[in-house]
């Protein structure tokens, strides 16, 4: 494991971009990219299918600085080495996230550990453990020093910090998985119905907005309905509980977008 290069002392405003490339169980990835670099989270698409939604962007794979894996399951991280080494991209990933990896093949990588903070590119990033059924599964916090962002997918509580850590955020990229009704009542076994709803599962729409609730602060500006069920959510019912968590006034300033699947997001944009 090589050092990662030092954080400049400088922190610049400049414009920023967040462009989710895809979000839902068929694959996941998000693309940021401003003064302090261009970083990617998470490779969950093929590695055609990424740099197809990377070229609609106008981002090319050797540009990018950095790669974040949150968690080891093939919908985050299915292309992630394949990208590492085909377009020489440093990777950070946690031990057991990297152990599937096969990191023999990747020339540069970092491992980071759940709970610490770490500098990628220029971009000072916090990992968040979060309750879900991978080992080491974390969302991230990350900051230029004029934003902050914060994404979590793939949990099923809000335990191990993450309403401490989620503040004073810009953006936020949260899951809204499921509707319970119509999980309960949809067409999944009831062992993966167990799965889901389990507190190492999914976010229901509701739970999801009882944590807007507890971390929303007066600098959102946008929030973004991540990782929605195919079967189990709509987009209707997911915004419907996310406008439950804000008042009318904040709605005013406040966007609400539902993350895409097929398709790269409409971006949130920092100008300078």
């Amino acid at each position: 494991m090589l050092r990662p290069p030092g954080r400049s002392a400088e922190t610049s405003a400049a414009a920023l971009e967040f462009v989710p490339l895809a979000s839902g169980s068929r694959g996941n990835s998000i693309l940021i990219r401003g003064n302090a670099g261009t970083i990617l989270v998470d490779a969950g698409l093929d590695r055609a299918s990424l740099l197809d939604r990377l070229d609609l962007v106008r981002q090319r794979a050797e540009g990018i600085d950095g790669l974040l894996v949150t968690h080891r399951h093939l919908d985050h991280a299915r292309s992630a080495a394949t990208m590492a080494r085909r377009h020489k991209i440093p990777l950070w990933a946690t031990e057991r996230c990297l152990l599937h990896q096969h990191r023999e093949t990747i020339t540069t990588w970092f491992r980071y550990y759940p709970g610490t903070t770490f500098d990628v590119a220029r971009y000072r990033v916090t990992a968040v453990r979060l309750a879900h059924d991978a080992p080491e599964t974390c969302g991230f916090v990350i900051d230029d020093g004029a934003t902050r962002i914060g994404i979590a997918t793939d949990l099923g509580t809000s335990s191990g910090g993450l309403v401490q850590q989620f503040t004073g955020l810009d953006v936020l990229f949260l899951e809204f998985n499921h509707d319970v009704e119509l999980l309960r009542n949809g067409p999944y076994s009831e062992a993966l119905k167990d799965r889901v709803r389990g507190e190492r599962g999914h976010l229901s729409n509701e739970q999801a907005a009882t944590i807007v609730r507890q971390i929303k602060g007066p600098r959102l500006r946008r929030l973004y309905l991540a990782h929605l069920s195919e079967k189990n959510n709509t987009r209707e019912l997911a915004l419907e509980a996310a406008r439950s968590a804000f008042s009318k006034a904040e709605l005013t300033r406040i966007e609400l977008i539902v993350a895409e699947q097929d398709c790269p997001t409409e971006p949130w944009r920092r100008e300078r």
